[in-house]
């Protein structure tokens, strides 16, 4: 008998993670279409040419956190926010270089994205009170190459943040014992067990 089966709620949480950037760089871009950014879920190709910043969403980890129940279900999803932005050669008065460009943006997409994550409106991400038992304020890095310095022109970092949630597992469906079939042949051999109308 085929079972169909639902996503994970961590898979839920990344796709809701994911609409509330979208949302939020839709927003920014009708104030200014220079701060909008594109987001992704689960990218993993090598980038090329940006049209704006990119934010990509992944999920890194999954860990059990009640391990000891079998009615209650709690585990803590790890998601990293990938930022990456380019900078472009400016000319005039003061030269700056494109790596600095891409820095001064990246650090802005930072912030832009800390805020649509972090408003109070989305704590929970849109699910029912205490689905989200606690969701982790989140940990910043910055790429960087072999060298230990970022990319020239592109650069990137990264939001890292836990977060834990429970649910209660389905019960089990199984075939009521009024709708067996027993062939007579067996009957006699589960007669001790069993009584049959």
């Amino acid at each position: 008998m085929a079972e169909i089966i639902a996503l994970g709620l961590f898979d839920q949480i990344e796709t809701k993670i994911v609409q509330v950037l979208k949302d939020f760089s839709n927003k920014q871009a009708a104030i200014d279409p220079l701060v909008g950014f594109d987001v992704s879920q689960g990218r993993s190709r090598p980038i090329g040419k940006l049209a704006k910043p990119l934010v990509n969403v992944w999920i890194s980890d999954l860990n059990p956190e009640d391990p000891g129940s079998k009615t209650y279900e709690q585990e803590s999803a790890t998601y990293n926010v990938d930022l990456i932005a380019k900078g472009t050669e400016q000319v005039g008065e003061t030269p700056i270089a494109s790596d600095e460009i891409a820095y001064v943006r990246l650090k802005y997409l930072a912030q832009q994205t800390k805020h649509a994550l972090y408003k109070l409106v989305n704590a929970d991400f849109g699910f029912p009170a205490g689905t989200i038992a606690r969701k982790g304020w989140p940990r910043f890095s910055l790429f960087q190459t072999d060298s230990k310095m970022p990319e020239e022109q592109i650069i990137g970092g990264r939001w890292t943040f836990d977060v834990e949630y429970a649910w209660q597992p389905e019960d089990q469906a199984f075939v009521a014992l009024a709708e067996l079939s027993i062939e007579d042949s067996l009957k006699e051999l589960w007669k001790t067990l069993y009584t049959y109308t």
